[in-house]
């Protein structure tokens, strides 16, 4: 058995056949000379073992409170296709050493490119496992050997395991949580916490919360950080996932950072989020409506009213793009807009640094106006013809106008046109009408009513002149 460390390639070894050879990929790819039969590791038992190799004694290690122990014997390594040529090259697909003229197939043959490659040395310690020829990287406290962390997972779940070190080149040490059964990277020996969230914000304070860390149980420590201009604070917490933080500067930005601890000085990873104590402007309000215009107010927020600042102001109606201004002005009149149309506004505090609080936002609705100058043209028994002046700022809007008559004691009969006039018919002659007109978008908003009324003509009594004249 050859011994190695460092890694080339990060191939995934293929599933081996039941008999548990290597090789049945390679039948095609390797030359025939290169047949050879896969050294094999004794069972561990009672904490020690040997290594067979083909080309060497027998090398007895053992273990003792989780470290590998080793007697000394032979490290150079022959290559396992010639066994003249000191190997350097281990395939840990193979599981065969390799000199530098049988090693060239891994690099040229598609097949073998896919095996994984290290280089060979005298280091016990970098063993494979003989179940799936893993690295054996956990100690399993629990039966007093090494094992790999797919074993790990499977055989040996819920033992009391612990990490192995392998010291190689351009390789992470790893760590083993046996509560979580994962390997952790070297610098995440305990899982972080979730991510930070900002519950509240003001001027000179912010509440921080994140999640519990994932698959963690019993009590957490928590150590939380802010920095601003490269000053640092911190503070821990026990078995609560929030935090309060005073004292804050208004207008500048603090970068908070949260880790989990354990009770034996352990850290997890950092997890961070950046604020900046700025706080939207309040009480806002709409007054002027109008239909193509308006106007907003606001109130600087509490406590920054010493602070330099603008506003940035937002706005925009459904389907159109956002329109965006500022002004160190607390009002502003929008105008040129569109009537009957809801806008959506947000006023923002934007400081000289750059920085932008959080938007506050309205709502609103332009007027639509009503039909101008309703006049009654004419009358007569049946009949009556009605016109008025088109709104103003309607020209560029699709929109019609919807008309309603009635006499007292009937329903109303209600019609629409997109014309400037029109003709009521099928009157009752002597009667009175009320008739009222608005106008109409294609969203359905209406306009305020304007009404007029009219009286029909009295019908005149047909007389028989002949019958007169005879009389």
């Amino acid at each position: 058995m050859s011994y190695h460390q460092g890694s080339e390639g990060g191939a995934i070894p293929k599933e081996r056949s039941k008999d548990g050879s290597p090789f049945e990929d390679l039948d095609e790819t390797m030359d025939p000379d290169m047949s050879v039969h896969p050294e094999r590791a004794e069972s561990i038992s009672s904490g020690c073992f040997s290594m067979k190799s083909n080309n060497s004694m027998n090398i007895p290690i053992h273990f003792k409170d989780g470290t590998l122990q080793q007697n000394e014997g032979p490290v150079e390594v022959p290559c396992d296709i010639c066994s003249v040529v000191q190997a350097v090259k281990f395939c840990q697909t193979c599981s065969v050493s390799y000199c530098e003229t049988h090693i060239r197939q891994h690099y040229t043959i598609a097949a073998l490119q896919r095996h994984t490659v290290v280089d060979v040395t005298g280091d016990l310690v970098q063993k494979l496992c003989q179940h799936d020829y893993s690295p054996l990287e956990v100690f399993c406290r629990t039966d007093q050997m090494l094992i790999c962390s797919q074993c790990a997972e499977t055989n040996h779940k819920g033992h009391d395991m612990i990490s192995h070190e392998i010291k190689q080149p351009g390789r992470q040490p790893k760590s083993f949580d046996g509560e979580q059964h994962t390997m952790l990277t070297s610098d995440e020996v305990l899982p972080p916490p979730g991510d930070i969230q900002i519950l509240l914000l003001t001027l000179d304070s912010v509440s921080l919360s994140w999640r519990s860390p994932q698959g963690v149980k019993g009590p957490h420590k928590f150590k939380v950080t802010w920095e601003c201009d490269g000053e640092t604070s911190s503070s821990r917490v026990k078995d609560v996932y929030h935090l309060k933080i005073s004292s804050l500067q208004p207008g500048e930005k603090y970068q908070f950072s949260v880790a989990t601890e354990g009770e034996d000085g352990r850290q997890s990873r950092w997890v961070s989020a950046s604020v900046t104590t700025v706080v939207p402007p309040r009480d806002l309000k709409v007054d002027h409506v109008k239909d193509t215009s308006f106007t907003l107010h606001w109130t600087k927020a509490e406590g920054m009213e010493k602070v330099p600042q603008r506003f940035l102001i937002s706005y925009c109606r459904p389907g159109t793009d956002l329109h965006a201004e500022n002004t160190k002005d607390c009002h502003t009149t929008f105008s040129n807009l569109q009537p009957g149309t809801e806008y959506t506004i947000s006023v923002s505090t934007l400081l000289n640094n750059g920085e932008e609080s959080e938007p506050v936002s309205t709502t609103i609705c332009t007027i639509l106006p009503a039909p101008d100058q309703l006049t009654v043209d004419s009358v007569d028994t049946t009949s009556a013809a009605v016109s008025w002046s088109q709104p103003p700022g309607l020209d560029q809007t699709q929109h019609h106008y919807q008309i309603s008559y009635h006499c007292p004691g009937t329903e109303p009969h209600i019609t629409t046109t997109s014309s400037h006039s029109i003709t009521l018919s099928d009157l009752q002659g002597g009667t009175q009408y009320s008739v009222t007109v608005c106008t109409v978008l294609e969203n359905g908003n209406q306009s305020q009513l304007v009404s007029t009324t009219l009286t029909t003509s009295k019908e005149v009594p047909y007389y028989d002149w002949c019958q007169v004249l005879k009389a």
